[in-house]
């Protein structure tokens, strides 16, 4: 009965996946679930790009935008505990140049500095001018009293820790210590080598209704603070600058990850203790749902709520989710990206969830077509 009524779940998220393409809202996909250890389902369907001339497949790796951050968070987890520091060290103790001289780690991940933008000008290529850029701000809210989502400088900020910390990357680290080890198809800096596996993304487009939402109505306004977060640094914004391959090697930790379904649901597999079970030690994992704030966002205009460095889904004043796409229960955590790609784990029940794609929706939170699949 137990094999069944798996079997029966397993079919309604490949109908939900199949209706996407059935309907014409879908070009490439690709949606992997694993649990305990083991894959249950890896769907992969459609083309790499509007012209049909490359059928997508197993290898096909697309960017995934703000999904990056579960591995980034992850990564920076390890990059602590090797330094032998925990949430309530403080940011200035390795970064001494920091702005923030009281600012915890737990603050830093879970989008408390209020460092989501910078003033001036400077692009996202310029690293040493965007961490030099940060070192000057002033927070744009009091720091440790309310969040709200740093959707870019986030990764700046852990890169620079972790350089301080290891003297290499982010990205050099995941890839040294997680992805490699344990075969994940999944880079935060694409090599030159890997660059024709890409899949071509497709800008999700505007509607009227997106209009009347609070948060467009502001990102798209200059001088609020989500346009603000949104827009510094400069460049590398939306669909066609994530289809250069510039863009690809940089290793945003933030924004600029690269690769399949199956290696982000396998990464949050790892992140359960399954697979292997030493890669991250009982006291880095139990950090991974820690709950640090729950609310009212100041840039995403909704309710958020994060641990250190993963999403979790918001609950009210009685502990009720406020919203569900992040797992069975309160104890899920994960990371979507811009336009629709999600992953997550759901420790209660031991699955993880991955699904990407190259039709982007109009999306930051979780959008409607992953949305059907996880209740599904």
């Amino acid at each position: 009965a137990k094999q069944t009524a798996k079997q029966m779940n397993l079919d309604a998220i490949k109908a939900e996946f199949d209706s996407g393409f059935d309907q014409g809202s879908e070009i490439g996909a690709s949606v992997s679930v694993w649990r305990h250890g083991e894959e249950l389902m890896n769907l992969s369907r459609g083309f790499t790009s509007k012209d049909e001339s490359s059928p997508w497949g197993e290898e096909t790796i697309v960017p995934v935008f703000s999904a990056t951050k579960g591995p980034a968070a992850a990564t920076f987890l390890l990059c602590l505990a090797d330094a032998g520091m925990n949430l309530d060290s403080y940011v200035s103790r390795i970064w001494p140049e920091f702005p923030l001289s009281s600012l915890t780690f737990g603050e830093l991940l879970s989008h408390q500095s209020g460092l989501a933008g910078v003033d001036g000008v400077i692009h996202a290529h310029d690293y040493e001018g965007v961490i030099q850029a940060i070192e000057r701000q002033d927070p744009l809210w009091t720091p440790g009293e309310e969040h709200g989502y740093h959707p870019r400088l986030a990764g700046y900020m852990l890169d620079e820790c972790v350089r301080r910390i290891s003297g290499v990357s982010l990205g050099q680290m995941w890839r040294e210590r997680i992805a490699e080890p344990h075969a994940l198809d999944f880079w935060i800096g694409l090599p030159e080598s890997e660059d024709h596996r890409v899949a071509t993304l497709y800008a999700g487009k505007m509607t009227k209704d997106h209009m009347q939402d609070g948060f467009y109505q502001k990102v798209s306004k200059a001088g609020t603070l989500p346009h603000k977060a949104f827009s510094s640094p400069k460049g590398v914004q939306g669909a066609s600058e994530m289809n250069k391959p510039v863009n690809w090697r940089q290793g945003y930790p933030a924004m600029g990850g690269v690769g399949t379904a199956q290696a982000l649901a396998k990464f949050y597999q790892l992140t359960q203790g399954f697979i292997d079970e030493t890669l991250f030690p009982p006291e880095t994992r139990v950090l991974f749902n820690q709950r640090l704030t729950n609310g009212e966002d100041l840039v995403l205009c909704a309710p958020t709520s994060f641990g250190a460095g993963f999403m979790l889904d918001p609950i009210d004043d009685t502990g009720a989710k406020v919203r569900s796409l992040i797992g069975s229960d309160t104890k899920g955590y994960g990371h979507p990206g811009a336009g629709g790609s999600h992953a997550f784990a759901d420790p209660t029940t031991g699955y993880s969830f991955a699904y990407v794609m190259n039709q982007m929706e109009v999306s930051v939170l979780p959008g409607a077509r992953v949305g059907r699949m996880i209740q599904a």
